[in-house]
Order: C-alpha cells, then structure tokens, then sequence
C-alpha cells in the first residue's frame, strides 16, 4: 500500500463534513471561498453569508427601540431560540438552497434581537458614571467568548466531528434562551 495515498485518503473529509464545514463557514462569517461542495455557486454562497448579517443589521433598528418599549427580556430569549433553530434547519437542510437560506434569515432575526438588546440591558443597570466601563467589560468577556468558543468548537469537531459540533453550539444557544427565560430579571425601567 502507498503510504502517501493512504495518509490523503485518512485526511480527506467525508461528504457530511464537507457541508457542515461550509455552513460553519457561513455562520461564522469567514470568507469561504471553496462553494462547490454544497453545489451551490460562490454567488449564491456570497448572498447565504449576506443574508444573516443582512437581515440583523436591518432588523436590529425597530428591535432596538421595540425593547425599549416591551423590555429586555422579551427579546433576549426568544433571539436565543431563533438562533438554535436557526443552526438546526442550516445543518437539515444539506444542499437545499431554500432551507439554507431560510435557516439563514431565522439566525438573523434571533441576532437582530439579541444583540441591541444585550447592550441596552447592560446599560440599564450601568450607572451612567461607569457605563462605558461597563460596556467595555461585557464586550471583552463577550468577545472571549467567541475566541474560546471556536477554538473549543475545534476541538469537538476534531474529535467527534462538524456536525455534532454544531449541533452544540445549537443546543448552547437554546439552553442560553432557556437560562435567560427561567432566571433573567427585567431590566428597562419603567417610565
């Protein structure tokens, strides 16, 4: 046996973890440039990976000033969810262009109402003397988080593969939403 073609051969993914990394491509935001695994054209690919920060950064004007209006809370958990199945109907949808792009638009909308959301929260129990501080705060350890996040997502997927490792990530923002849901206290103040 050819040792070289044995060694290419043990390295070379299989064909679900060959989509599953594109999705994680995708989500992640990185800059995928090897499309044709899901068989869908890198310009297709371009508005799937446009889609997500597109309807979050379109959405997150009203779901701004809706928690204003209805409170943090309402908008922090459901975004959680939404974010969950968002990576559920991606990761079911193999190289269906319609579910992917669904599973696209739901990731955008649970962003859109957790990330202003998230903000305004901190600001509110911030006293205005500190609240930059404050901010500063939550955006570093939030920012670790994505840092220790991918490179323990890394980990997992080295070892039991892409998929389940994105299906953990799922199952961590759906237990974030839960946790939000169960223990979080509102904090708009009442006006």
């Amino acid at each position: 046996m050819n040792k070289g073609k044995a060694r290419s051969e043990e390295t070379k993914p299989n064909q679900e973890n060959h989509r599953t990394l594109e999705f994680a491509s995708i989500v992640v935001r990185d800059k995928p440039l090897k499309n044709f695994v899901l068989g869908i054209s890198i310009s297709d690919t371009a508005f799937l990976k446009a889609l997500h920060p597109g309807v979050w950064g379109f959405l997150q004007l009203a779901t701004g000033s809706l928690s204003d209006s209805i409170g943090r809370k309402r908008l922090i958990y459901p975004g959680m969810i939404v974010q969950s199945f968002g990576i559920w109907i991606v990761l079911a949808s193999g190289n269906n262009f319609f579910g992917l792009m669904a599973g696209m638009v739901l990731l955008g909308v649970g962003t859109a109402l957790v990330y202003p959301t998230l903000l305004a929260a901190i600001s509110d129990i911030a006293n205005p003397r500190w609240r930059a501080t404050s901010l500063g705060v939550y955006r570093f350890w939030r920012d670790l988080g994505f840092v220790f996040g991918a490179v323990g997502i890394g980990f997992i997927a080295d070892a039991s593969g892409l998929s389940t490792a994105l299906h953990i990530v799922a199952w961590i923002s759906l237990g974030s939403g839960i946790f939000v849901l169960v223990f979080m206290r509102e904090t708009r103040r009442q006006t």
